[in-house]
């Protein structure tokens, strides 16, 4: 029963995140990677609330085939409940046509071949952050290489009005922005990336991370210890800057 009801399930939720998305038309910045999605994209959130614009994040691990349609449209699982379930596919074509924030913070699971292809196809993001590409999941595709070409479909489909944001300091990511035509903004420790990490600092509520660009240095403060922290730091100001820069409705509401 399970293996009929899944694919009906799979088919009912895309057509309806796509006529939410068509309806509501937001933007989506998509967090991928093995690992630290979660902690890079609440950081993004909290990032893009605080500069008073209108974003949600995704629920966390609800980043594949029915989870993330579910995150899009804001609605609960039914996990083994054929009840609860029940009541989620019910409800669920009413809340297409509730108010939808103006950015959407999603993670994409990345666990198979096949998999980015078909996160894309429920919905496209504007912005891909790559946060990490290792071995993880490796019993599922027959080498690293084939792991790369999953993330390759990713940033190979934004845009050249998006923006890809990649972490150099990842082997696996160095060869991949290598096939990136969109947009790219890379940081990490490496001195070769456009934001540098060039120093973190113990607080006795964080650490301070020092980034340095091309033309200026900045000082963030993080209330989090580990090198995670750091980075999810460093991408929710890249991301901040690309809507403060580039998204007309954003400035608009900001007044930048």
């Amino acid at each position: 029963m399970k293996c009929l009801l899944r694919p009906l399930l799979r088919i009912y939720l895309k057509t309806l995140v796509k006529l939410a998305i068509f309806i509501h038309r937001p933007v989506v910045v998509a967090v991928a990677g093995s690992m630290n999605k979660h902690i890079a994209k609440e950081a993004i959130v909290k990032e893009l609330l605080y500069c008073k614009i209108d974003a949600r994040a995704g629920r966390r691990g609800f980043n594949t085939d029915i989870g993330l349609p579910l995150t899009v449209l804001n609605l609960p699982s039914g996990f083994n409940s054929y009840k609860d379930w029940r009541r989620t596919v019910i409800i669920a074509p009413r809340v297409i046509f509730k108010k939808m924030e103006r950015v959407l913070v999603l993670e994409f699971g990345i666990s198979e071949v096949g998999d980015s292809q078909y996160l894309l196809s429920i919905v496209k993001p504007q912005i891909i952050v790559i946060t990490e590409i290792t071995a993880r999941y490796i019993e599922n595709f027959k080498n690293t290489d084939q792991i790369i070409r999953e993330y390759e479909c990713l940033v190979t489909n934004i845009n050249e009005d998006g923006l890809v944001v990649a972490n150099i300091d990842n082997l696996n990511i160095r060869k991949l922005v290598l096939s990136v035509k969109a947009p790219l903004i890379t940081f990490g420790f490496n001195v070769k990336a456009d934001n540098v990490i060039d120093s973190v600092g113990v607080r006795t509520t964080g650490q301070s991370v020092i980034i340095k660009t091309s033309d200026k240095s900045q000082c963030l403060n993080v209330d989090r210890f580990g090198k995670h922290h750091a980075y999810a730091a460093v991408i929710s100001q890249i991301v901040l800057k690309y809507f403060l820069s580039n998204d007309k409705s954003v400035q608009k509401k900001t007044k930048v």
